[in-house]
């Protein structure tokens, strides 16, 4: 499953740190600074959506085809109810997640730092949700916020 166009970066070193072991880690940071540089797109944080302006900016992200340990057990708790069904959380699953260079704000490694995103499964879930959840969900975010 796509969820929109793709393109490949290769980061090169210029974009790596080396920690106290001397390891080459990939800086978050330095990636999306470069990606930028080089004209190949717009770089936002994630939390900032297209449909604000009603345009889709493209998100730098790595794909994961697995889900983190910690992650994998919204599949397996017990519910009371039958949403999300068996089917569709293995569907999930399958199509793992993604990584994204935010880091936390407050940390001074945030440079280095990346978070995982579960876009995708949001979207899943949210196909499956009927009209009066959906509007439901909607007016719920909308007084959340206000």
């Amino acid at each position: 499953m796509r969820t929109g166009p793709s393109r490949s970066i290769m980061p090169t070193l210029s974009c790596c740190i080396a920690d106290e072991q001397g390891r080459m880690i990939l800086a978050g940071k330095l990636l999306m600074d470069s990606y930028s540089r080089n004209g190949t797109g717009i770089v936002s944080p994630p939390a900032i959506a297209g449909v604000i302006r009603g345009t889709v900016q493209p998100i730098l992200c790595i794909h994961s085809p697995v889900w983190p340990i910690a992650a994998r057990e919204w599949a397996f708790r017990v519910r009371r109810f039958v949403w999300p069904t068996v089917e569709l959380k293995k569907f999930i699953l399958q199509h793992g997640c993604h990584v994204v260079p935010i880091g936390n704000s407050q940390s001074p490694n945030k440079h280095i730092e990346w978070r995982w995103s579960f876009s995708l499964a949001e979207k899943l879930l949210i196909r499956t949700f009927n009209t009066t959840t959906y509007t439901t969900r909607k007016w719920h975010v909308f007084y959340c916020r206000t």
